[in-house]
């Protein structure tokens, strides 16, 4: 009887967490939403404080549109000191200046007098102009030799562009790659964009466009793997990614992994879940020429995927604290215990989240000290509190998975340039997983690697806090011709860094 009782409340669970996962809220947040944010469409805006005030765009920017009723109320209600204003709109986006239509009163209603022009009063509204196509054409200027008539025709050489004897410029290849890859527009809602522009472009050359480009920052992409194996620490995630094979098109499971170190994200796709791809990968053998393998601390989830990877020589395994935090987020109806796992979870993300806003050094004293003093009394709650549980109960996991853990997740004490968690991995992944749900499957097996190409490159770019369509349209026509001293001064990494300094 108890038993199945035991049976049951285990199927109910995974029932229950079946249905959060398709329609309950995705966060692990414990807080309350802002309750201003669900109020703002019945409250008065005098309600409201001066910070709230400043985001809110029901008046209009127009001040002569502006009652003297609304002016006394914003007067009355003022604001803070160092509090914002209506955030203004960059300074290189070009004006256009507009004249009312209207010329309004142009003598006194009293006296009938002229009115004399003292000046204008100055508001401005954001707009926008649709995208603009322009053809470049191309003129070489062609010569000959009156005294060597057999020389020919000598023509100037052409511009760089990356795709030789193609249609179409690096701008519109950087907008076609960012679009798919960055926002998620697979390339036949692109073509229908085109259209509406008044462009036909075949669906045969936007895949072509992308592969050819994927050939080409293939290059900077093995120069971003060198750079990551050769640092101290690296971050690992994987999921799925469905690919077609056959002339069937018949959809197979694929894997699509990434590494990544903070500043280089780099995406592989393997056909499998298999141990042995993340081992290949740190190892340095993922391209067909060897580099020098990964020595230092790798951080994945629990996975035991990733065991083979962390058995090699000179890699310690550390852990996600997150991962086990998501075991008692996921009790913590169930089990009182779940809640105190949580609390006890945010004590220590709490002190990390100050520990990364000083040095090395005084992480290192934070960690010796509070960190030390954290898990020895965390780990004596976990040892104390399983054997009470109910086995295969969701508290019983959690205590578990921090019981099995233990040796990785107490890695982070000996080493303070490492964090506790693999969300920058994790986050790495959220734009395949978004775009999955657009474009669905990777048409063939060469598709998938072009797209890990891309990631690897767009991920990068937003990583280091650059847009990854001013990058691509400035990297794309240097690449023909890069040496390999020069392709290491075009990773997102070093380009962000040149242009900060310029």
């Amino acid at each position: 009887m108890v038993a199945e009782q035991r049976k049951n409340q285990s199927l109910l669970e995974i029932i229950e967490g079946l249905e959060r996962q398709l329609f309950g809220r995705k966060t692990e947040r414990l807080c309350a939403p802002n309750e201003n944010q669900m109020r703002l469409f019945d409250l008065d805006t005098d309600e409201l404080s001066p910070e709230e005030n400043a985001n809110d765009d029901d008046e209009s920017n127009d001040s002569g549109d502006s009652s003297n009723e609304q002016k006394k109320k914003r007067k009355k209600r003022g604001r803070k000191k160092g509090a914002p204003g209506r955030q203004g709109f960059p300074a290189h986006f070009p004006r256009i200046d507009v004249t009312a239509t209207d010329s309004g009163p142009t003598t006194c209603p009293c006296c009938d007098e002229n009115l004399t022009h003292i000046g204008f009063d100055v508001s401005e509204r954001l707009e926008t102009i649709p995208a603009k196509f322009v053809v470049l054409r191309i003129k070489r200027a062609k010569r000959v030799c009156k005294n060597c008539p057999k020389q020919g025709v000598i023509t100037q050489p052409a511009p760089p562009f990356s795709q030789e004897r193609s249609k179409y410029g690096d701008g519109l290849i950087a907008l076609v790659l960012v679009d798919k890859f960055a926002d998620h527009l697979p390339l036949r809602r692109q073509i229908k964009r085109f259209k509406r522009d008044g462009v036909h472009i075949p669906i045969s050359n936007l895949c072509r466009m992308v592969q050819k480009s994927a050939d080409l920052l293939k290059h900077v992409v093995k120069i971003m793997y060198q750079e990551l194996l050769a640092g101290d620490f690296i971050q690992g995630d994987e999921t799925g990614i469905p690919i077609l094979h056959g002339r069937k098109n018949v959809p197979k499971k694929g894997v699509l992994w990434v590494y990544t170190n903070g500043d280089h994200a780099v995406f592989s796709v393997t056909r499998d879940k298999n141990g042995v791809r993340p081992e290949t990968f740190l190892q340095g053998r993922y391209y067909s020429k060897p580099v020098d393998r990964f020595k230092g601390v790798f951080l994945p989830d629990g996975a035991s995927v990733f065991n083979t990877a962390c058995a090699i020589e000179d890699v310690i395994r550390a852990g996600c604290w997150f991962h086990a935090r998501r075991n008692f987020f996921e009790a913590r109806n169930d089990d009182p215990r779940g809640m105190v796992g949580l609390i006890e979870i945010r004590k220590l993300a709490m002190k990390e989240r100050a520990a990364w806003l000083v040095s090395e050094a005084e992480r290192a004293h934070i960690r010796n000290t509070f960190g030390r003093e954290w898990t020895e009394k965390f780990k004596k709650w976990v040892d104390t509190e399983l054997p009470k549980t109910v086995p295969k109960s969701r508290i019983h996991k959690a205590l578990q998975y921090i019981q099995n853990q233990w040796e990785y997740l107490t890695a982070f004490l000996d080493h303070p340039n490492i964090p506790i968690h693999n969300n920058t991995s994790e986050r790495s992944l959220r734009g395949p997983v978004v775009g999955r749900k657009n474009w669905m499957f990777a048409g063939s097996e060469t598709g998938a690697e072009a797209a890990a190409i891309h990631y690897s490159i767009v991920t990068s770019c937003m990583m280091v806090g650059i847009d990854p369509r001013e990058y691509l349209q400035d990297v794309l026509p240097r690449l023909p011709f890069a040496t390999p001293q020069v392709l290491r001064m075009l990773t997102p990494k070093a380009w962000a860094e040149r242009h900060r300094d310029d």
